[in-house]
């Protein structure tokens, strides 16, 4: 008998420490995979937070490109209404060289992009270029030598309708890009294709344009691999990895992870571009900054269950004091597992039904505004009054919705009124029954996401409003221009239009927040080159007053065209613009053109203009001096600068009619 209890003593005592070693265990792995869970909810919503942010920058670069190619396709339009194509074959020396210099004036508009006509479209000849601003005027006949090129021609030729070519090197130019080709018809047949180049440097400033987030890159891709732009400036015209087209295939957008061509692990959000579907922009994030905060918190939580286990056994082992030991490892875990969710933003709480008590984290009280409680016990009431008072039925609401929920979660998004600095913070609490009446969960403050969602939307309703009221100009204007010829309604409809959208254009790349009166300018009246002197100092416009000062300026700007300084060589106009008490004064000035004077009548041109420069309780006087023509633009600051008085209209007004 004495045997057999000094035998079972033994087994006894390892059975009990058996027990409290699962006990202790126990006790951790819930609170760890509260801890896991949070932190992988954490993860998960920062990552998907990132992407949209990514997704967003992408398709701002992507509008800007399409507004690239909707200019050239614009552009292309246009001179494919010239007579010059009426008869190709048999049209006159000077038909054809009117067509070159209206080329010429095309490919400067553009920054010195090449334009070129190509004839012989029929499937069994080669496509022949006879011009092109490569070469001063001479009619050529050069056949096509550039697969890429051949390739977009004969598209175009076959479907009549505007196309995007592939990337290529031209040998001719020494320039890397690709063309947009645009049908001439006549009588429902192509008799010629326009082809306009975007080079690989007007894409990369496009790029660089761009407000990217940190540490973030963009870039330009064609589906076939070739990387055409790319900020930072790196690896430019190489070929990515296959992963990565693969990744992409045919889709209009999505996102994926990815590694550079440096080898570096990235999150990617990719978008096609409507006008060319073969070119998507993709905008990535490195991994290890999408994730650091995960990685932190994921290290401590590991570390901090790691060495409670260790701690644990090492106390149950060393002596007969085992359950001291383990109730001190038991009190320290909260403190170590604070620690870790500290690094995720989250706090923890727990709440007994029966009772009405609840014991929070440190961060609980913190996130509330309540003075910290050494225990962490409160009374589960506490939370409730700090819940907004309007978001107390939506809460009862989400209660109710939760215990249909598979899981048994829990999930509450509301607002809080923080105790003390009154601040009010948007929050969202996960749980679930870890015992009958007995909740357990995590607290984080989603504000910043929910506003940065707000932005989002309010962003997408800008671009939504904005174009409509776009559209209601152009109708307006369509409306009001007038002209002796169906060619002449053409051009100055198409000029107009070109105008508005490049101040579209500009718009959206600031997206939506303004300009300034040099940036309006210098987009409006860049093609005139150093004919046109801009002199004034930086002056922010807020969004409501880009485009009618647009509008102003090209209407003048087409005047000194036709009539002005700008329609002779040698002719110079002079910009000026200043602040002059409450008001901003534009001082235009011709000179070196021919002898002018005052119109018989007032045209559309000077009518949009005062109509336009109403609306934001502006006015124009023009002054016809032998000269040139000086014309003084003033508009009240209280309603163009930002931040002053009530915002002005939405739109221009044409003819009555809100546009």
């Amino acid at each position: 008998m004495a045997s057999s209890v000094r035998l079972g003593t033994p087994r006894r005592i390892r059975t009990g420490f058996t027990i409290l070693l699962v006990g202790v265990v126990a006790a951790l792995v819930p609170l760890a995979g509260i801890g896991l869970y949070a932190a992988a909810e954490a993860n998960r919503s920062h990552r998907a937070e990132t992407e949209a942010r990514l997704m967003d920058v992408a398709r701002t670069i992507a509008a800007a490109m399409d507004a690239e190619l909707q200019l050239r396709i614009g552009l292309a339009r246009l001179l494919a209404s010239l007579p010059a194509f009426d008869d190709l074959g048999e049209a006159p020396t000077e038909e054809l060289q009117r067509l070159f210099r209206r080329v010429q004036d095309s490919a400067a508009s553009l920054g010195g992009a090449n334009l070129a006509v190509w004839t012989r479209l029929d499937p069994a000849e080669t496509p022949t270029r006879i011009v092109s601003t490569l070469l001063p005027y001479t009619r050529l006949e050069t056949p096509v030598s550039v697969p890429a090129a051949e390739e977009v021609i004969r598209l175009t030729a076959r479907t009549r309708l505007p196309a995007v070519g592939r990337p290529f090197n031209s040998e001719a130019t020494g320039n890397t890009g690709f063309l947009v080709a645009y049908p001439v018809l006549r009588n429902e047949a192509v008799v010629a294709v326009l082809t306009i180049s975007l080079r690989q440097s007007d894409v990369q400033a496009v790029l660089r344009a761009q407000a990217l987030p940190d540490s973030a890159m963009a870039g330009v891709l064609h589906r076939s691999g070739w990387l055409l732009a790319r900020v930072p400036e790196v690896h430019v015209g190489e070929t990515v990895d296959p992963t990565v087209t693969a990744a992409i295939g045919t889709a209009m957008s999505g996102s994926f992870r990815s590694a550079t061509l440096d080898g570096e692990d990235v999150v990617v959000a990719f978008t096609a571009l409507q006008q060319a579907r073969d070119y998507v922009i993709g905008v990535a994030a490195p991994v290890a900054v999408v994730e650091a905060e995960w990685i932190r918190a994921r290290t401590l939580l590991a570390v901090t269950a790691a060495g409670a286990l260790a701690m644990a056994v090492l106390a149950l082992l060393l002596s007969g004091g085992a359950w001291r030991s383990t109730r001190g490892l038991v009190e320290n875990q909260d403190a170590w597992l604070n620690i870790a969710l500290d690094k995720t933003g989250l706090a923890t709480w727990e709440s007994d039904q029966a009772t009405g008590r609840a014991v929070w984290s440190p961060r609980h009280f913190d996130l509330l505004g309540y003075p910290r409680e050494a225990s962490g016990r409160v009374p589960a009431a506490l939370w409730w009054d700090a819940v907004h008072p309007e978001d107390r039925a939506l809460v009862r609401q989400q209660w109710r919705a939760s215990d249909n929920h598979p899981d048994g979660l829990l999930r509450l998004t509301y607002r809080i009124i923080r105790r003390g600095d009154g601040q009010v913070r948007w929050c969202e609490s996960i749980g679930r029954f870890v015992a009958p009446g007995r909740l357990a969960g995590v607290i984080m403050d989603v504000t910043d996401l929910r506003r940065q969602e707000e932005e989002r939307l309010l962003l997408a309703r800008e671009v939504d409003h904005r174009s409509k009221n776009l559209l209601a100009v152009v109708q307006a204007m369509v409306s009001m221009t007038r002209a002796e010829t169906v060619e002449g309604l053409r051009a100055a409809l198409s000029h107009r239009i070109l105008s508005l959208s490049k101040t579209h254009t500009l718009l959206a790349r600031n997206r939506w927040a303004g300009s300034t009166v040099r940036e309006v300018t210098e987009n409006e009246l860049r093609a005139h080159g150093e004919t046109l002197r801009l002199r004034g100092p930086e002056m922010p416009l807020r969004a409501e007053a880009v485009q009618p000062l647009a509008m102003a300026l090209h209407e003048l700007s087409t005047n000194a065209l036709k009539y002005g300084a700008l329609s002779v060589p040698g002719g110079m106009v002079t910009l000026d613009w200043t602040r002059a008490g409450e008001d901003l004064v534009l001082e235009w000035r011709e000179e070196g053109g021919p002898t002018v004077g005052p119109p018989a009548a007032g045209g559309f041109g000077s009518r949009m203009i005062a109509r336009v420069l109403a609306q934001l309780g502006g006015r124009i006087g023009f002054e016809w001096r032998p000269a040139g023509l000086r014309a003084t633009i003033t508009m009240p600051l209280d309603r163009i600068a930002p931040g002053s008085g009530d915002h002005g209209p939405d739109a221009v007004a044409l003819d009555g009619g809100a546009a």
